[in-house]
């Protein structure tokens, strides 16, 4: 019996040639992309109707009740919190609020004008009215934003929401911003979990337990460095990660007690009563501040102290011999917090510092986050910054996709109608067209297991989803020439040839 020939062996295919076509296909399925985009100040939200309410109340102040703002206009009067058409985020689902519809405004504002009759405090108070539904319509829609965003992560969407309203109350745009924003880690039960207005510290000095710290008014330094007679900084550089120690001959008793006597010569002529310290501090200058009052908290994170430098607008101090009137910060309010819990362990000690002169300082939001474990804890930290970081982008970026796998979907789909030049190109294609149906598959199956991940009406930032992309391509690459290099060896010869990168 005659046997059938053997189908002819498929050519392979350069690593070189692999890399370029899977990098052109790649590049071409992201340019398309702007085909299924969300705009989010076009798909979202249209505010010009409330920027022209905004401005005529503004107009009208001195003969309007100053209560009657804008509930989120808590800046200067000088400033309207719609200030700015860049500033245009994306809120809501595709007018799903008639305050948001831009025919209803367009009927709304006609319907205004014919009103001319109305007394100017009837039509400001109607305005008033008006503004403040298109506010709480407003913070509905962001909620339903950060909702989307989250992918699943619910238990961080409501402290997100609460950030982003707090930061809008005090700043003249909609985009939400991760400067000043700060994570305050502690073992209690998720349901501890909030959003604290101002910079929470938490410290395991024991000595701080006996003091009643309640400073209502600050006179604070803030120092990055060690306060000891020893101490030399050794410059910025990020290479130096060592504390340079002065020689036991250069150690005198009478130099240093010459050094701690003006340092507290120092703190008393600037009045100081409450001081900040990234590293260690002297015994006697401990002591010192105990006897006078002066609340002491040394060893921070320079993180925390960074937040609160540029809030203030203020640069530290690197020794507290060199501080002078103009680094008193004196807009401070610096109480205990405390919990209220038995779990709290006893040895933690949380400081509340706030600034509370907000319209001339950056927002500072402190997000408390619990967990019972401490290994889930840093897990969720991580978790929280994801979420943040993809709102973030979406706000500044302006633009999304849909979520819960659509846009593989489509790339699939859009790759399956492409037609390529040669066959090589076409394998090719067809490999990374599988990878966006796998993945598209196997997060279906995901989400008919728990509808906690990635619902159907989920939204995608744009640019981390190509950063993702981009990222697995390389590592397959890489995983491709590392099978290349086992199956063919490592001979000189082979690389001579240029035949290593056959398959």
């Amino acid at each position: 019996m005659k046997q059938a020939p053997s189908p002819p062996p498929q050519s392979g295919c350069e690593i070189a040639d692999i890399i370029e076509h899977s990098q052109s296909i790649l590049e071409l399925v992201i340019s398309h992309l702007l085909d299924i985009v969300i705009l989010c100040d076009e798909t979202f939200l249209k505010i010009q109707y409330t920027k022209n309410k905004s401005h005529q109340l503004h107009k009208s102040e001195s003969s309007f009740n100053q209560s009657k703002r804008h509930p989120f206009d808590k800046s200067s009067e000088k400033h309207s919190i719609f200030k700015k058409s860049s500033n245009k985020i994306p809120i809501g689902i595709q007018y799903s609020s008639r305050h948001f519809s831009p025919t209803q405004s367009h009927y709304i504002s006609g319907e205004q004008n014919a009103l001319g009759g109305e007394t100017n405090d009837e039509s400001l108070e109607n305005d008033c009215h008006e503004i403040s539904a298109l506010t709480d319509a407003l913070k509905s829609s962001m909620y339903s934003v950060v909702e989307k965003l989250s992918h699943g992560a619910s238990e961080f969407t409501n402290l997100i929401y609460k950030t982003w309203i707090n930061q809008v109350e005090t700043s003249n745009s909609f985009k939400f911003n991760i400067d000043g924003i700060v994570i305050c880690p502690v073992t209690l039960p998720s349901s501890y979990s909030t959003v604290v207005d101002g910079l929470i510290i938490k410290s395991s000095i024991r000595y701080l337990h006996d003091q009643d710290l309640n400073i209502e008014k600050s006179r604070a330094l803030i120092i990055q460095g060690s306060i000891t007679f020893e101490f030399t900084h050794l410059g910025y550089s990020q290479n130096v990660c060592v504390t340079l120690k002065k020689s036991s001959e250069q150690l005198k008793i009478s130099a240093k007690d010459e050094w701690i006597q003006k340092c507290c010569d120092l703190l008393l002529d600037l009045e100081i009563n409450c001081l900040l310290v990234t590293g260690e501090v002297d015994p006697a200058i401990t002591s010192f501040c105990s006897t006078n009052s002066i609340f002491l908290l040394p060893c921070i994170s320079w993180t925390f102290l960074q937040d609160l430098c540029v809030a203030v607008n203020e640069t530290p101090c690197v020794y507290l011999s060199e501080c002078e009137h103009e680094n008193v910060i004196s807009n401070l309010t610096i109480k205990k917090w405390d919990f209220g819990q038995d779990e709290v362990k006893d040895e933690d000690f949380y400081v509340h510092i706030r600034i509370f002169t907000p319209h001339e300082a950056k927002k500072i939001n402190t997000i408390v986050l619990c967990h019972p474990n401490e290994l889930v804890l840093t897990n969720k930290g991580h978790q929280f910054w994801h979420l943040a970081s993809r709102l973030y982008l979406a706000m500044k970026e302006n633009r999304l996709l849909p979520g819960g796998g659509k846009t593989e979907k489509w790339c699939s789909d859009f790759l399956q109608k492409y037609h390529t030049k040669n066959d090589n190109e076409e394998r090719i294609k067809i490999a990374i067209q599988k990878g966006f149906l796998n993945y598209f598959e196997i997060l279906q199956e995901k989400m008919k297991c728990s509808s906690e991940i990635n619902s159907e009406d989920s939204l995608d930032e744009m640019q981390s989803k190509i950063q993702a992309w981009k990222s697995a391509m390389a590592l397959v690459l890489v995983l491709l020439q590392c099978d290349c290099l086992i199956v063919n060896g490592c001979d000189d010869t082979i690389f001579n040839e240029n035949l290593i990168g056959f398959l």
